[in-house]
């Protein structure tokens, strides 16, 4: 099996996604910073912190995929309350999705919760998103798109889209899944095990990896970015997506929520 990583940071100040990479479990992160906008003495964000202790309870677990999850998030709330942080707002919570796989001699097992995926290529060029796909951020990227025609500058700091933010952060476990140290988070926990026969590659992750598009309510184009993949590799995805989101820096033509988001993406090759 050949592995491929690819973790790098977008035009936010941090780099709030992270990965793991053991033996063989693989899996990727991505954190939310709270509204409250935390740093630890180290000034990382709560996003930043909240990536890195998922991924660290997964490369030291030796138990199955969901009951690693459930540890997990027990984990990251531990973090938040040795950091004096009140839990019972949730726009204080910290949080990260996950997408992680176990390769085993003839499949893998998988587990999910929020909007990072897992895409499985077979030999024969076709490809199956393994993870139910949530899109939880459509409400505020129509709003984004709404305010686009206005030509707006910084559209991250016009109030409606902080407004727009905040709900969202509060829906969270509500409407759609984020492993933040709640019981609730439990709720949102997809699983399964696939076989691994026929399958050429495997690939995880986290949503800025998923290309650009001008109509909030249009799918996300997995087909799309597979064919990418499989014409010029991780890298030369990483490049389109970067090319098309420096070419709307404004954020006017493809809404979305910065520039450029963290990007990051581990393929399998079996």
């Amino acid at each position: 099996m050949k592995v491929s990583i690819i973790n790098r940071k977008g035009s936010g100040n941090t780099n709030e996604d992270f990965f793991c990479a053991n033996n063989n479990t693989f899996g990727v992160f991505d954190g939310a910073a709270s509204l409250n906008k935390f740093l630890d003495k180290e000034s990382n964000s709560g996003g930043f912190l909240a990536s890195h202790k998922v991924a660290e309870t997964f490369m030291l677990s030796n138990k199955d995929l969901v009951e690693t999850v459930e540890a997990a998030n027990m984990s990251l709330r531990e973090s938040m309350l040795s950091k004096n942080v009140d839990i019972s707002r949730g726009v204080n919570r910290w949080s990260t999705t996950l997408s992680v796989v176990r390769i085993n001699e003839n499949n893998f097992d998988w587990v999910n919760v929020g909007d990072s995926v897992i895409i499985s290529i077979n030999r024969d060029g076709s490809h199956k998103v393994v993870s139910p796909y949530h899109n939880h951020d459509v409400e505020v990227l129509k709003l984004v798109k709404s305010l686009s025609g206005q030509k707006i500058d910084n559209l991250w700091e016009y109030e409606p889209f902080i407004q727009a933010s905040t709900i969202l952060q509060n829906n969270r476990n509500v409407t759609y899944g984020v492993l933040d140290g709640s019981v609730e988070a439990l709720k949102f926990i997809d699983h399964g095990t696939e076989p691994l026969e026929c399958i050429k590659y495997i690939l995880l992750l986290t949503d800025g990896c998923y290309i650009p598009k001008e109509n909030p309510d249009g799918s996300e184009e997995f087909g799309t970015i597979v064919e990418i993949f499989k014409k010029n590799g991780p890298e030369g995805l990483y490049m389109y997506i970067r090319k098309l989101q420096h070419s709307d820096k404004k954020l006017w033509k493809y809404p979305r929520f910065k520039q450029s988001d963290d990007f990051t993406l581990i393929s399998l090759e079996f």
